[in-house]
């Protein structure tokens, strides 16, 4: 028999798993250490990322944060250069931030799956869904070096909290489309 954290990995390398892991306390197969930069909750009823978007939470959503609807800091794709500056993290506590959600868990049984660098769901962010698609259809290269910038920031701050939680699985969280569904149909 598997442990919960070896039927996990087992599903993610694409192999049939003995049960379809839960993720949900106290049966978890797996932990997930948030990305620093995106909000997933609201407790007081809105959150801020490091970028300046107000994010929005709602009780009956168990406070869950989205881009506060119409508040968006970009209108703009070819501007993002004088809009985005990535925050200065050189004194930021990673370690009292990070500790926090891997200390005491049963690493054996647990795999701790870091999340970072959600770059569509950043964008939408910025930009609320449907410019951000115009922006990916009208102004691709734009987009691309928004990303690449956005990089330098993700990429110092997945080291850090590698360095710190020392993950099973690395996982990109965008929630951007799936093979059985994408945001368009194929025709």
């Amino acid at each position: 028999m598997l442990t919960p954290k070896e039927n996990y990995l087992q599903m993610l390398r694409g192999e049939i798993p003995e049960y379809i892991p839960s993720g949900f306390e106290p049966y978890s197969d797996f932990l997930w250490v948030d990305d620093f930069a995106t909000p997933a909750f609201a407790p007081r009823g809105f959150a801020f990322n490091p970028w300046g978007v107000r994010f929005v939470g709602s009780r009956d959503l168990g406070n869950g944060a989205l881009p506060e609807p119409g508040r968006f800091i970009l209108k703009d794709i070819t501007k993002w250069r004088d809009v985005i500056k990535n925050p200065d993290i050189r004194n930021v506590d990673f370690e009292a931030y990070y500790k926090k959600d891997v200390e005491g868990k049963d690493r054996k049984n647990i795999a701790i799956v870091a999340l970072g660098g959600d770059y569509f769901q950043t964008l939408v962010s910025f930009m609320g869904f449907e410019e951000a698609m115009l922006a990916m259809v009208e102004e691709p290269d734009e987009v691309i070096a928004l990303n690449e910038y956005l990089s330098e920031y993700n990429l110092e701050v997945l080291s850090r909290k590698f360095d710190i939680v020392k993950p099973d699985v690395y996982m990109i969280a965008d929630d951007c489309a799936a093979a059985r569904t994408p945001f368009f149909s194929p025709e």
